[in-house]
């Protein structure tokens, strides 16, 4: 659904998504754990990951998308889907 949601993609098949992105010259790599994630968004200049909102720390910092962060009412990728 983050896929669907950030990236406009509705095939559903987030690797179709990623497909898109490698085509950009965008480098997408897939991590174990949230852990995992931190660790190469914090050592990665310009990296940019999605995760759980309760595994984020202060070793990286949280964007906005549509102007909301992850606790605003409306934040597009808030919920179960």
């Amino acid at each position: 659904m983050a896929v669907q949601k950030l990236f406009g993609d509705s095939s559903g098949d987030p690797r179709a998504a990623i497909a898109k992105l490698n085509e950009s010259h965008v480098t997408v790599k897939i991590v174990a754990s949230d852990e995992d994630l931190l660790h190469l968004v914090e050592t990665t200049p310009g990296a940019v990951g999605i995760i759980d909102v309760y595994s984020i720390n202060s070793s990286v910092k949280v964007l906005r998308v549509d102007g909301k962060l992850p606790f605003d009412v409306g934040y597009a990728l808030r919920g179960n889907y």
